[in-house]
């Protein structure tokens, strides 16, 4: 989990960084372009996740 976290703590801040300072004109096609190459290492850590989570489920 804590693996998950670290990345998507990275990617959101990568792409504030892409977003820019000014929130009145954010810079959104840099935005779509760091989303395009960096969105399937999240996608795929969240999944990874989700299966840990079900391969370790417990029943009350």
């Amino acid at each position: 989990m804590s693996k998950t976290a670290a990345e998507w703590k990275i990617f959101k801040k990568g792409l504030g960084e892409k977003l820019g300072k000014n929130l009145k004109e954010p810079r959104l096609t840099w935005a779509a372009e760091y989303i395009d190459e960096h969105g399937d290492k999240l996608v795929r850590s969240s999944g990874n996740l989700a299966i840990a989570f079900q391969s370790n489920s417990f029943e009350y």
